[in-house]
């Protein structure tokens, strides 16, 4: 019915004059309606070529192009319609039918040798960055022609390849599905990456046009090595502009899988893109679309459960890890599940029905995956790994293959690898998960398998303990969650279990193999912390720091020797040392140098540092991490963080105390600060603009910091300070407390972001590329996020004399320096946003609404319109919403014009200006809704 309502009147019409439309009365008529059914929507734009391509397909002058629309749109029953700068068939079905019998061999060649020279142009876009192409129209690197065209021309594509006979009635020599495939295969065959991304916007369009050629050409491109079609499996940059390449081939492949014919090709195309599969956080994937097709609740294809189930045994050896993953995918899900229904075909009917699934059908979809599952034995570690993960769901009866597996798998196996898969059992619960469901042979079956992967040796059954600080151990979780013991408690018994542990394995290992157990462990500090405790005589601890600096250095012996050397909280420390040199354990220096890089950043240790001499001294300011606890004396914090600004480790010495701004005198925090803004500790970690707003904002409290040391303070930081994050407290900058006060202070940042309006020298702004660039940057960011209006009080009011002083003053000031249009439009900007916070019946102040409309500030009046639209950032919503948004912001900006227009006419009027604005804005979201929402006829 041409997927249109008008046609769909018009089918179901006995009256043949209604049934045909007035447009296809005669020949010549419908000849007219030829460039515009074959192209099916276009755009008038100097940006693209649209109108020359519909001109060579009508062979026809731009002027009679134009003619024939403007007298097509003119009648009742338009075969167009025309939304801003988009014309677009009503149904492009319909006028392919209504054209046939104009159609001759020539128009259709002229289409055909055109489409693929459109189709296979090189996308500009691939001349710029990728993480730009999001914006490669701006930048002028979009296509030739628009995507409303390209769009239009694979749907005529589509509809020739289905019904060019029934258009043509037979009549002409041409067969159009042939034709269609050649350039669909002229397209993708032996396509390079360039052709790929240029291309992958149009894949859903190849695909429904010449199935089998498109699947093919797939087919084809993956049997390579090095398949090319891999350039468009990734994703471009994140944020605003990123976009997911594979989108529109996996899609398509979607809408093929709904066929039966196809589906098992379709299959076996997803499963070979898997392994071109990329990591990102985007849920369209190869994976996620093979999932999709097979799962039972929600089907995305005509072929029956146990039909697909059969397609995964077939491919089984194929594609092992894929099948083991739909496997999975199909067994019982303990949360709630959510998926959307894959995109169906849009020109090709079903031939089959899709059947609807039952609850049954479901659970026997579950049934025969665990059992196809579990027959694809033997297994390796890593797909014990994740069958293991799932087999709470398995089905019951094949439990006892899986333990048959698992025994199997463990007669050959290394112990750390058994620990590592009886650990992952206690991880993910398995034993409580069995034990809540009170299956005797189901919790049989777990002890089973924890039996069987049961370690021999004591290092390998243990290191589950010292992977982690934070364990997974189920009988606490449980004991906490039921509110039995605290997570106190929990961690006393957590390392009660190391310290056990330890205890057992030195009762049958050497010292040096406990040694190595510690330096393979991932978390060497949780050894050594079980190994070694506070009870323990100094030495024991000075015997087992000779074993780590014996060893090569690295980092998980530098990690154990610094928690050695945090024993009793550093108390042994000057016993331990005594030790060590009585026997010579420090004997070389680079022992030495080892030694004081893992003293702890406490007193004790930089005691034992000055105790070695100034050398060891500078080495262990330049390497220690300062320890602060809610105990620490203040003394002590204090002399620590002087002796980093003194090594010149500022954001150390800030990552160590911003938690406690007050614990650290106000000199040291100007010197932190300093430090950081002049790059010093460049390779530490730099803090963000949060924490230094935190300690500003400590700083403004204190009466001996003045506001003009508080400005050098922020300058560096400026442009994160200004961020919406870094502001989320409410504190007002102290750039901006000075902008209220200074109008000279405006006036200066306009002159490091702007130039002259005359372009002449400056000579006292004549810095380096680089400085200038800073201090740009530095005025924009302050300039777009203030908000405070100058004269403004607490209650919200504005000090009339104070507003028109510091305005009048700035603008003569911005004048002076040949910069005043810019300085109205900030002074715009500010308040539009300043009205933005207020109320509708308090938009702005009388006493600003009096300035403004003063006939002698016509500038800043005319650019208020540009204030109040950039005020209003960034908007959504939902896609067929249209301009309701901007009507609703029309009619309030026309409500304020009649309550303004007596007092302040000049202010109304420009009010009326900006409801005007948004009138047109409006439309043109209409017009955008519209037309994407009847994309497709």
């Amino acid at each position: 019915m041409g997927h249109s309502v008008p046609v769909l009147r018009r089918q179901l019409s006995r009256d043949p004059e209604i049934r045909r439309p007035v447009w296809a009365h005669d020949r010549a008529a419908a000849k007219r309606l030829l460039p515009f059914a074959l192209a099916g929507a276009w755009v008038e734009n100097d940006n693209f070529a649209d109108s020359s391509v519909l001109e060579l397909l009508g062979q026809v002058s731009a002027r009679e192009l134009k003619q024939i629309r403007d007298d097509l749109l003119a009648l009742n029953d338009a075969p167009i319609i025309k939304y801003g700068n988009v014309t677009k068939v009503v149904s492009q079905l319909d006028a392919m039918f209504a054209v046939g019998l104009s159609l001759d061999q020539n128009d259709l060649e002229r289409f055909f040798q055109l489409v693929p020279e459109l189709f296979g142009e090189r996308d500009p876009a691939l001349d710029i960055p990728q993480k730009q192409w999001w914006m490669a129209r701006v930048l002028g690197k979009s296509p030739s022609c628009s995507r409303e065209l390209l769009s239009g021309l694979g749907d005529a594509l589509c509809i020739l390849s289905l019904h060019g006979d029934n258009i043509f009635c037979a009549r002409l020599d041409i067969n159009c599905a042939h034709r269609v495939g050649l350039i669909v295969r002229a397209l993708m065959h032996n396509a390079d990456e360039d052709r790929w991304l240029s291309i992958r916007g149009h894949l859903r369009a190849f695909a429904e046009a010449s199935p089998n050629d498109f699947l093919v050409c797939l087919e084809e491109e993956l049997l390579k090595s090095n398949p090319l079609i891999r350039a468009i499996m990734g994703t471009t940059a994140s944020g605003i502009g990123g976009e997911c390449l594979r989108t529109n081939l996996l899609w398509a492949l979607e809408m093929l899988a709904w066929h039966p014919q196809y589906f098992v090709r379709v299959v076996q195309i997803i499963f070979g893109l898997r392994r071109l599969e990329t990591e990102d956080n985007w849920s369209n994937s190869p994976r996620s679309t093979a999932h999709a097709l097979f799962r039972a609740w929600l089907p995305a294809t005509a072929v029956s459960v146990d039909e697909r189930i059969a397609v995964l045994h077939n491919l089984s050896e194929l594609f092992r890890e894929s099948v083991i993953d739909v496997c999975i995918s199909l067994l019982p899900q303990s949360a709630g599940q959510f998926a959307s229904r894959n995109i169906r075909p849009e020109w090709r009917d079903l031939e089959v029905e899709v059947p609807v699934p039952t609850y049954g059908d479901v659970t026997h979809a579950a049934i025969v995956a665990s059992h196809l599952l579990l027959n694809l034995s033997p297994f390796d570690k890593s797909e014990l790994k994740i069958i293991l993960k799932a087999s709470t769901r398995l089905d019951s009866n094949d439990l006892s293959l899986l333990v048959e597996e698992v025994k199997r798998w463990a007669e050959d196996a290394h112990d750390e690898e058994k620990a590592e898969l009886r650990n992952d059992m206690q991880r993910y619960g398995i034993q409580r998960v069995y034990q809540a469901q009170n299956d005797e042979s189901q919790i049989m079956a777990f002890h089973q398998l924890e039996a069987s992967l049961e370690p021999e040796a004591l290092t390998a059954r243990n290191r589950w303990l010292f992977d982690s600080h934070y364990i997974e151990w189920h009988a606490l979780e449980e004991a906490v969650a039921e509110g039995r013991i605290s997570y106190e408690e929990r961690a006393v018994r957590v390392q009660q279990r190391r310290q056990d542990a330890m205890t057992e394995i030195k009762n049958h290992y050497s010292k040096k193999d406990i040694l190595q157990f510690a330096l393979t462990v991932k978390c060497p500090a949780l050894v050594a912390q079980a190994l070694v405790l506070a009870d323990t005589p100094p030495s024991v601890v000075a015997e087992w720091i000779s074993f780590v600096l014996a060893e090569q250095p690295s980092a998980a012996a530098n990690e154990f020797l610094q928690q050695l050397l945090l024993t009793d909280g550093g108390k042994v420390l000057p016993a331990v040392v005594n030790i060590l040199n009585e026997n010579d354990s420090l004997d070389t220096l680079d022992k030495r140098s080892r030694f004081v890089k893992a003293l702890p950043g406490i007193s004790f240790g930089w005691r034992v540092a000055e105790a070695m001499g100034e050398e060891f001294v500078t080495i262990y300011w330049n390497s220690v991490a300062l320890c602060i606890w809610k105990e620490t004396p203040n003394d002590e914090i204090v002399f620590g963080v002087r002796k980093l600004i003194e090594a010149k480790r500022p954001r150390s010495a800030f990552s160590v105390v911003h938690y406690w701004p007050d614990r650290i005198e106000p000199d040291q925090w100007v010197q932190i600060l300093e430090g950081i803004a002049k790059g010093e500790e460049s390779e530490g970690r730099l803090p963000d603009a949060y924490a230094i707003n935190e300690i500003l904002q400590h700083l403004d409290k204190i009466e001996s910091i003045s506001e003009t040391l508080l400005l050098e303070l922020e300058m560096p930081f400026l442009p994160g300070l200004c961020s919406c994050s870094a502001r989320d407290h409410k504190r007002v900058l102290a750039v901006h407390r000075d902008l209220m006060r200074n109008p000279t202070s405006f006036v200066q940042l306009l002159r490091w972001c702007y130039r002259r309006r005359d372009g002449a020298a400056e000579p006292d702004l004549d810095l380096d590329p680089e400085q200038k660039k800073f201090l740009a940057g530095i005025a924009f960011h302050v300039l777009e996020s203030w908000n405070l209006i100058p004269g403004g009080l607490e209650n919200g009011e504005v000090d009339r004399d104070k507003f028109v002083a510091w305005v009048e003053q700035a603008l003569h000031g911005a004048a002076e320096v040949n910069r005043k249009e810019v300085a109205e439009v900030h002074l715009a900007e500010l308040l539009g946003r300043v009205a933005r916070h207020r109320s509708w019946e308090q938009w702005l102040p009388g006493c600003v609404l009096e300035f403004l409309d003063r006939p002698d500030n016509g500038g800043l009046l005319k650019q208020l319109g540009l204030g109040v639209r950039n005020a209003r950032g960034i908007t959504c919503r939902s896609p067929f919403d249209g301009g309701a948004q901007e009507r609703v912001l029309a009619d309030k900006y026309r409500e304020l014009a009649a309550q303004y227009s007596v007092l302040h006419s000049r202010v109304a009027a420009q009010l009326i200006l900006i409801a005007e604005s948004y009138e047109i804005e409006a439309r043109r979201q209409d017009e955008e809704a519209a037309i994407d929402e009847r994309w497709h006829p």
